[in-house]
């Protein structure tokens, strides 16, 4: 599963992107545009921290 999936389905879980983005340690904003594809920087890191936060959760 690509980790944008994992991403919008903790979103879908949470309720919100802004508890999701609080939860990453990344703003609402930013979270928005990587969902929508339009983030304009390099994602490796959100990426990283995406699968950390999941894999935690089990």
């Amino acid at each position: 599963m690509e980790w944008t999936e994992l991403l919008r389905r903790a979103v879908a879980a949470e309720g919100s992107q802004g508890k999701v983005a609080d939860s990453l340690g990344y703003s609402r904003t930013t979270l928005s545009m990587v969902l929508a594809g339009s983030y304009p920087a390099d994602t490796t890191a959100i990426r990283d921290k995406v699968m950390e936060v999941t894999a935690a959760a089990g």
